[in-house]
Order: structure tokens, then C-alpha cells, then sequence
């Protein structure tokens, strides 16, 4: 019976078919694959950025600007304008831990293809020679890390604001807003759970998705 989780060796094994040709071939192809998921990231990352400014926008134009408008209709706008920005930036939020997933799938297969190969290029990186507090200098910060703190933090907006339009409304409905701004990130995440690979926790490097 064959394995479904694969150690290193195992892997090198699975692909080589008597020849170091094939793993060339498919370091080729794995770096590819690394380049198309890099482009399709920030893709991703630019299509939800576009619609969370949309809702930025329309929050700022439902903000009731005198007292003698209506309050009431003007208040409920702008928090049904506030939820739907918070539900796409969790959305972002939620595509950047997967694209991270996949970008660093295709990192492994690279830098194990590349130290069997003997050619290493991809894990060998210029040693820093700045610190963080030099600002006309460059650091290795991890770029998509970054854009995902930063979508954490846009949800971790919406949801401050949620609870500011809600207390607008009295107390009871405060509670209900804020029940429901805590429901829907883990309905959110077990919603996805449901469509992702199915990939268990494991010490080996690699599974088998095949097997």
C-alpha cells in the first residue's frame, strides 16, 4: 500500500524514475508554478483592495453630516455599508493565508528538487547589512506577510467600526452587532474549511494528494 505522507527521501524517490532528468524538469516546471502563484497573489490582493476602497468610500458619503437629516435611515445605511466591508476584507484576509500556502508549497518543492540537483541558487540569499531603523536602506521583510497583517488589521477596523454605528442604536442592538461581528469570521472560516484541500497536519515534508 502506498504511503500518503512522504518524507524527503521518499519524495526524491516518487519523482525520479532512475534519473536526475525528470527533477530537472520539474524544478523547471516548479519555478513556473512559483512565478504564476506570486502574480496571481498580488492579482488576488489588488481585487479585493479595490472593493474594500469602494466600501471605504461609501462609509465616509452615508456618514449623516447635520442633525436634520434622517438619522435612522442614514445610520442603517452605513452600517449595512460597514458589515459588507468587513465581510469582503475578511474574504482578503482569508485568500492571503491561502495564497501564502500555495507560494510556499511551490518554495519546498523548489528547495528540495534544488539541493538534490546541486544547485542551490534558490536558497542562498545576500546577507542583510541594515537595520529596520535605516530608513533609506533595504530590508528583508516579508511582503506578503505584510499585506496580510494588513488585511487583518482592515478587518480588525471594520469590526471597531460595527460596534461605533451599533451603539448608535442602543445597547440591545450593540450586543447583537457585536455577537454577530464575532460569528461571522469563524462561520467565515469553517465555510472555508469545506472547500480546502484536504491536507492533515503531518511531520513528514510532503503528501501525497494522489495516493
Amino acid at each position: 500500500m502506498n504511503k500518503k505522507y512522504l518524507s524527503k527521501e521518499e519524495y526524491i524517490s516518487k519523482l525520479k524514475n532512475g534519473d536526475k532528468t525528470n527533477l530537472h524538469h520539474l524544478l523547471d516546471l516548479a519555478m513556473d508554478i512559483r512565478k504564476f502563484e506570486i502574480e496571481l497573489y498580488w492579482k488576488r490582493a489588488t481585487y479585493f483592495w479595490a472593493f474594500v476602497s469602494v466600501f471605504f468610500v461609501g462609509y465616509y458619503q452615508t456618514i449623516p453630516k447635520t442633525t436634520g437629516e434622517d438619522i435612522d435611515e442614514k445610520w442603517i445605511a452605513n452600517l449595512a455599508i460597514i458589515i459588507g466591508g468587513y465581510l469582503f476584507s475578511l474574504g482578503w484576509y482569508f485568500v492571503n493565508k491561502g495564497s501564502k500556502f500555495w507560494q510556499e508549497n511551490w518554495e519546498k518543492h523548489i528547495h528540495v528538487l534544488s539541493q538534490e540537483l546541486q544547485e542551490p541558487l534558490f536558497g542562498l540569499i545576500h546577507c542583510n547589512k541594515y537595520s529596520p531603523l535605516n530608513c533609506r536602506q533595504s530590508y528583508p521583510y516579508s511582503v506578503s506577510k505584510v499585506n496580510q497583517m494588513l488585511s487583518l488589521f482592515v478587518c480588525v477596523f471594520w469590526f471597531g467600526m460595527i460596534v461605533l454605528r451599533a451603539w448608535q442604536f442602543g445597547t440591545v442592538i450593540t450586543i447583537i452587532a457585536c455577537i454577530t461581528a464575532v460569528v461571522i469570521p469563524v462561520v467565515f472560516h469553517f465555510s472555508a474549511r469545506s472547500f480546502a484541500a484536504k491536507i492533515r497536519n503531518s511531520q513528514e515534508m510532503f503528501f501525497d494528494n494522489y495516493n
